[in-house]
């Protein structure tokens, strides 16, 4: 199966006020377990305003520039590219309800599929503060599943809608795993 990984990144946290300003996707083949980058452009969003948005969190907490943006093309040129891929593949995202949500404020349409960060709960070692089920972040996850690799999360569309393409690649590891070994307690 190929799956759409999508990740954006924004101004902040409200679709409808807060302003797209990166598009990055990766098409995760589950069965050959390639990974290949197929869209990574930065935008400019019909919501996006210089003045309101200067100061928000993802300028100075990852490489992307208040300029970067500033001279972007608009959202709207890559609408049909964007929505083309969307099209042709179901989408996932670490975190569905807050990508999904700004796309669909922004009427692009696509097929859902499981939530990455929902999926990875499960296996998540660490605890919330009530010794509870914690729900994961991105480099929390990564780091358990794959602790011989050094990931710092960059807050970057495509490079991480990489690393959560290989989260994903993991997770339909463990289920196929999970499936085998039910299969072989089934036959004894």
């Amino acid at each position: 199966m190929k799956i759409i990984v999508l990740d954006i990144e924004t101004t902040g946290f409200n679709r409808f006020t807060d302003a797209i300003v990166e598009v990055g996707m990766v098409l995760v083949d589950t069965n050959t377990k390639e990974i290949k980058h197929i869209f990574d452009k930065v935008v400019k969003d019909k919501l996006f305003n210089e003045v309101k948005h200067k100061d928000s969190w993802i300028f100075s907490n990852s490489t992307l520039k208040l300029d970067d943006v500033i001279k972007a093309k608009p959202l709207e040129f890559y609408r049909e590219e964007i929505q083309g891929l969307l099209d042709k593949y179901p989408i996932t995202a670490f975190n569905m309800k807050f990508d999904s949500g700004f796309m669909d404020s922004h009427k692009f349409k696509f097929k859902l599929t499981k939530c990455l960060m929902e999926s990875s709960k499960p296996y998540i070692k660490n605890k919330d503060k009530r010794g509870g089920q914690k729900t994961p972040s991105v480099p929390e996850i990564y780091a358990q599943f794959f602790p011989e690799e050094s990931y710092d999360e960059e807050h970057r569309g495509c490079d991480d809608a990489y690393h959560e393409g290989k989260i994903l690649l993991k997770l339909v590891e463990l289920k196929q795993q999970k499936m085998q070994d039910e299969s072989t307690e089934n036959k004894i």
